[in-house]
Formats: structure tokens, sequence, C-alpha cells
């Protein structure tokens, strides 16, 4: 048969053989090591199957009976509507109660129905009234004459005279009818309120637990050996117990050394009469219980002769039988071999023929499978290889994609993480930008700002990663960094916190100043493109917040919702500084604004409305001034404007502006005919509302009025008439907005000799009636 079998195939040949080898050598062991067990550590198996069935039993009674009792009293003694009776019973007198009486004997049966198996009645007793009122006998007072005759219950005077936190009793059974026969129960009794204070105690709630419940359960278990088990409490009394008495004094003796032993638990071999016995206990932690257990070692003896017997001629059937399904497991077996076999040959092809006919048939087969096994494991090496390199890659495009352009399904995004061995554990997302100031990136050479980004990534991976979150950032630009958290909880407060806390790590290495923007929180990855969208409006306050490091949607919300303004007062004290070239108080009122802009609850609309009054201040004194905005803004300012990043720039560069704006009016004033237009152009912001005339101005500056009407219109650009009634008409603009005056009024505030003059004026310079463009702008 073994020539066959060689023939047919050496690997199947190998296989049917390793079958029987291994099929003989388990029999064998099995058979041995059963034998071992059982003599030669039958003590050891013994004290396990003890314990376990110790560890089982005392787990089932504080099951059962000590957790069912203590989860009764804490559903009675709660604070709670259903048992607002049973308390004021207990904190309030009881005479003429008799409604709340009812309904606490009602919550008492109900209790006892809830687990009729295990709970025989419930009491509950005041000590100030002597109120006694049971789920089974009714309601007894103390100086009830009947209830005096029978005397107080056992658990009554025990309670009373210990004022025990928890006390459990075996006390006889009360029944409904005096010739009714009496059992065993046991009785938990626990103070009302729950404190150790006998002058704190109003009273006690008693749950009374059937005692042959523990009985039956311990029967139970016992039944099928001649083991003897018992529960006793600390000072050895009898709780329940398998059998109905011990069967010696012996018996009992050593039961009252047992509870008084001091370890919690143990297993030894002890004579008692003329029988082993192992005896072993275990100690329920709750209130020092004891439960006890006696098994004849010679029980297990006769057991274990049985089970080696039945191992002996067992193994040798198992032989038998395991020799024909050796052949045929292996002829089943093989076939996905051969199929293998055939797979290995045309891989290796005809270049190993050599190795064939060196080998032999017998032996090319291993060959073959080795050789190809080989080759694969080469290019599996080589593909994890080139995995762990393309990892920072796939990370890069795996929060690319889930920012910016998005995944289609769930199932897509479980397949990108496990291509990078990560996972989502949480159901809340978040999107987060870094940028790192544009400027110093730029002036880094390629290997500094790649180097930069990486740590960048690094830290912040590693900062937020200590929290129950994951994170995953990704370079998206030169100055940005993406990143995705999936947090268990979102708060956005904390997440800010450690997002400054990575700001400042970042600056404190590279002296890089970044920005932190954190979008909403989504509850699914696919959401996560809508979260990078509010970074990105996130960013359009940075031009007016530079000094803010993380900002976070919620802010946002605030403000975008926000209809606070800021003072006008603010852009008028910047005129007045402006106008009266006063360098300091100029660049305060600048430096104000910004920081109102940084710290109040504004939208970003109107920080651009008040920054842009501010300018139109700048340009309208340009303009009063008679400068051209290209005498002030050169071409060199123009490109430092494309340069600015922020508000804080543009301020400085302004104010450079503003300066060199005094310092060419500085120059101008030297100049004669600059002094006599701005003499007049002052008298006329002055007296616009009085008959002005040129003959007049001449006169007032002592030059000629043909003079005066060249050298005015050389510097203003505009005629003497017409410069007055453009004083005068915004003038009437700002009287038509801030009083009720009328129309004709206003004309002979402004200076205008007729009403009517002054509507065609005002139409042509405004396109609109002076009533007309009162109610627009109201």
């Amino acid at each position: 048969m073994l020539a066959l079998l060689r023939r047919k195939s050496n690997f199947f040949f190998r296989l049917i053989l390793s079958y029987i080898l291994l099929l003989v050598l388990a029999v064998v062991l099995v058979g041995y090591g059963s034998y071992l067990q059982f003599t030669q550590h039958f003590n050891e198996q013994v004290q396990q199957v003890n314990e376990r069935i110790l560890s089982q039993w005392s787990s089932t009674i504080d099951m059962t009976v000590v957790q069912k009792a203590e989860s009764i009293y804490l559903g009675l003694v709660t604070d709670s509507y259903q048992n607002a009776d049973l308390l004021d019973l207990f904190n309030g007198p009881a005479s003429g109660q008799y409604v709340k009486i009812k309904n606490v004997q009602g919550l008492l049966s109900t209790a006892v129905a809830a687990a009729p198996d295990i709970v025989e009645s419930i009491d509950m007793y005041v000590i100030d009234s002597g109120l006694r009122i049971s789920s089974l006998r009714g309601v007894t007072f103390g100086d009830d004459p009947a209830s005096a005759s029978m005397g107080q219950p056992y658990w009554i005077k025990a309670a009373t005279a210990t004022a025990p936190t928890s006390l459990w009793l075996l006390t006889d059974a009360e029944t409904r009818l005096a010739e009714q026969h009496s059992a065993k129960r046991l009785t938990l009794v626990r103070p009302y309120p729950l404190t150790g204070d006998r002058s704190k105690q109003r009273g006690f709630v008693a749950i009374h637990i059937r005692a042959q419940l523990i009985d039956q359960l311990i029967a139970n278990k016992s039944s099928s050996d001649r083991s003897i088990t018992v529960l006793v409490d600390a000072y050895g009394n009898v709780l329940a117990s398998s059998v109905s008495s011990l069967p010696s004094k012996a018996w009992s003796e050593l039961v009252g050394q047992i509870a008084q032993a001091p370890q919690t638990n143990l297993h030894q071999v002890v004579d008692i009469g003329d029988e082993a016995t192992i005896a072993g206990y275990t100690t329920l932690p709750s209130y020092g219980w004891r439960l006890i257990s006696f098994t004849p070692v010679e029980e297990f003896y006769s057991k274990g002769a049985r089970i080696r017997n039945n191992v002996l001629f067992t193994s040798i059937a198992v032989i038998v039988v395991g020799l024909l399904l050796a052949h045929l497991f292996a002829s089943r077996f093989y076939h996905p071999v051969r199929t293998i076999v055939n797979s290995a040959r045309t891989w290796l092809g005809q270049g190993h023929s050599a190795l064939q006919q060196k080998e032999g048939a017998s032996a090319n087969e291993f060959l073959m499978i080795n050789e190809m096994i080989g080759g694969l494991s080469v290019q599996v090496n080589e593909l994890q290889h080139t995995l762990s390199s393309n990892m920072p890659i796939m990370k890069h495009n795996f929060v690319y994609g889930l920012l910016l352009q998005g995944y289609n399904s769930n199932e897509e995004v479980q397949a990108r993480l496990k291509l990078l061995r990560a996972s989502f554990p949480f159901n809340r997302y978040v999107a987060i930008q870094i940028q790192l100031s544009p400027q110093q990136m730029a002036d880094m050479d390629t290997e500094t700002r790649e180097f930069v980004k990486f740590y960048v990534m690094e830290k912040v991976e590693e900062q937020l990663a200590e929290h129950p979150m994951r994170v995953f950032a990704a370079d998206l630009s030169n100055d940005r960094i993406g990143i995705v958290v999936n947090l268990e909880v979102a708060e956005m407060n904390h997440l800010a916190e450690r997002c400054r806390d990575v700001v400042s790590v970042i600056y404190a290495n590279f002296m890089v100043e970044a920005t932190i923007l954190i979008g909403g929180t989504v509850e699914s990855p696919l959401a996560l493109p809508d979260s990078y969208k509010q970074t990105e409006k996130l960013s359009s306050y940075l031009y007016y917040l530079p000094r803010v490091q993380a900002v976070y949607e919620v802010e946002l919300l605030r403000r975008e919702e926000s209809k606070e303004e800021m003072p006008e007062e603010l852009v008028d004290s910047f005129a007045r500084s402006l106008r009266g070239r006063q360098p300091e108080a100029t660049e305060e009122a600048m430096l104000l604004i910004i920081e109102q802009m940084g710290k109040g609850n504004y939208s970003l609309q109107h920080c651009e409305q008040r920054w842009s009054e501010m300018m139109n201040a700048f340009y309208s004194y340009l303009k009063e001034m008679n400068l051209r905005s290209k005498d002030i803004v050169s071409a060199y300012v123009q490109e430092e404007l494309k340069e600015v990043k922020h508000i804080v720039e543009f301020q400085q560069l302004l104010f450079r502006m503003v300066v060199k704006t005094w310092v060419l009016m500085e120059s101008k004033t030297n100049d004669r005919t600059y002094e006599i237009v701005d003499r007049v152009k002052s008298y006329i912001h002055e007296q616009y509302h009085m008959p002005l005339s040129l003959d007049y101005l001449a006169d007032l500056v002592q030059t000629s009025p043909r003079y005066l009407s060249k050298i005015f219109k050389d510097e203003t650009g505009m005629n003497f008439v017409d410069y007055l009634n453009a004083i005068r008409m915004e003038r009437a603009k700002e009287l038509l907005l801030s009083t009720e005056l009328t129309v004709e009024d206003i004309a002979s505030k402004t200076g205008f000799n007729s009403s009517a003059y002054f509507i065609r004026k005002f139409r042509e310079s405004q396109g609109t009636t002076p009533k007309m463009f009162r109610q627009l702008q109201q």
C-alpha cells in the first residue's frame, strides 16, 4: 500500500502519514495525560472544581437574594413621586394619615408582587409613632392593644437595639392566621435615612426573603453527588443548607471553626469521622457570609477511574476509525494541493525542468511549491515596502478628498481607512485649517518649508491625539494644512484651546505665525467638505483679526448674526485728528478702531463698512487740501498695498500716507499762492451761509478778483462759485438727514438766495430733489 501511495504522489503519501502520526500521538497524549490528571494532580483538580462551584453559588446567591433585596430597598426610599407617601410617614406624624398609610401598604404589596418567588413580605416601621405597615399583616400602631399583646417582631427589637446601617437576620416567618405553620426566612433590615447615627434614624424597612429559596438553590446544585453545602453568617449561624441537618456534632463544630477562620477563602482535605473530605469555603464580601462545601474525596476518585477506563477504550476505537478517516481526508485535501502544484509548475515555467530531473518525481512537488512561495514572498515584501513608502501620499490624498472633493459613500471612506490601517471610532467630525504666515513661508527655501509643514502636521496629530479623538493632517498648499478630526464629544472650546497650544509650539520652534480655523461639527465624514467651507469663510475674518490664534465656527455664527455697531465717534475722532495734524491722536484713533474690530462682536460687513468710512475720511481730506491721490500713493506704495496681509499692516501703511500728506501740505504752506487759496477755502468753510462774492474775498486776502479766480481754480480744480456751492450742498445734505428743517429753512441756512435756486442746484448735483433725497436716505 505504501508503494502505491508513493506512486500516486509524494505529497499525498506524506499527508496521510502525517494524519496517522498526529492521530496516534494525540490519542496517546490524551490518554496518558488523562491518567496523570486523575492520579498525580487529583487533589488540585478537586480544589479547582470546588472553587468554581462555590464561585457560581456565591454569584447566584448574591444576584438572586442580596442584590435583589438591596434594589427593592433603594427603590422604596429613593425620593420620587411614587415614594412620596412612604417618605412623608417617616418624616412626619402618622396620626390621621389613613390615605397615605393605605397607599404605602399598596406600594409595599406591589414591591412584593414584583418578586413573589424571592420576597415573602416587606414591612416598614416608624420609630416615633410605633407605626408598622406590612404587606402581609396590614397596619399596627405602637399603642394598639392587639399589637402590644402580640409583641414586637424580632427584627424590630434587633434593629432598635443596634441601630445598624444594614442587618441580616434569620427570623420566623409571619402568617396571616395564627394556626398556620411558620417557616424560616431571611430578613434584611435597613434604616431610613441610611445612617449609623441612632438619633437621625426615623425608622426601618424590613425585606423578608424566603429562606427555603437559598436551600433549594444549594440543594439543586448538590443533588447529583453526596456533597454538602451550607451558608453561615459571620457568627456561625446556619442561614441555609443543602441538607435538613448536619450529619453529626463534629460537622457543626467544623462549620463553627470555618465561620471564625481569618482567611476569606480556603480549600483543604479534612477527616470527618472515617472519611476524607475536601472542605472549601468562600466569603461573600457584602456581609461576611461564608458558603462552605464538603465533598467526599472517594466519590471523585471513583468517577476518575470510570473516566480513565472510558478514555482507554475510546482511544483504541479512535485509532481504528482514524486510520480510515485519515485516508479519506487525505484524498480530499490533496485535491486543492494538486491545483497549487499545477499552478506552481506553470508559474515556474520550463526553467525548472533541470530541478525536476535532479530531485526526481517524488520530491519535486515540495520544491516547486517552496520556490513559488519564495517568489511570491519577495513580491509581497516589495508591495508592502511600496505601500509603506507611499503612506504619506495616501494620507494626503485621503485628507484632501475628505475636505475638498468629498467621497460618495461611507464604504469608500472605510476602504481608504483600511489602506491607512486606521479607523474612525467616533461619530462626530470637524474640519480644521492651519494657515501659516504666507510671507514667512515664502522667505524659506523649499527644504526648510517642507520640514516646517511636516513638523506641524506631526505635532498636530501628536497634540490632539492625546484626547479621545483621531487626527489626520495633510499639506494642502504652501502655507495651508488641512486636518480631519474624529472626536467623541464636540467640546469646541477645549479643541480650540489645544489648537492654540499648537500655534504656540509652532512659533516657539520656527518663529512662524499661524492661525487655526475650526469648522462646525458634522456627523458623517461625507459632510466634511461643508465643515471645511466654514473654515474658508472664517479666513475672511483674519484680515480684521490678525492677532487671533484660533477661530471656530461658533464665534463666526455669533458675529454674523450680530447687529452691534461700532460708535461713529471713532471715525469722527480720526477725521478731527487728521485735520488737526495730530500724529499721536490720529494713530491712536486708527488703532482703537482695529482693537474694536478684534474684541467687539461685530459682523464682517460692519467692520468693512467702518474701515471704508475711515478711508473715505482720508480721501475727503486729500480733496479738501487739493491734493491728488497719486501725489500720496506712489507706485512703490501701490506695490506695498498689494502685499498687505491684514488690517494692522494696512494701518501702518495708511499712517505713513497720512504723515506724507502732512509733509506735502507743509511744503505747500510755504507757497504764497497756496496760502491765499487756503485762507479763502477756510473762510468759505466757516462763512458759507453768508452772501459771499469773489470781489469780497479778493479784498479779504488783498489781491485782485481775477488773480484770485485763477489761482483758486489752479489749486482746487474748481471755480469759486462751484466750490462754494459744493460746500453749501454738503452742509445742506447734512441738515436734510440730521434735522427736520424745511427745504426753505435749509436753503436759507446754507446761503442760497431762494429755495427754487437751491432745489435746482441740488437736483443738478444729486440727481434728485432735497425732499426725495431725505426720504431715500431715511
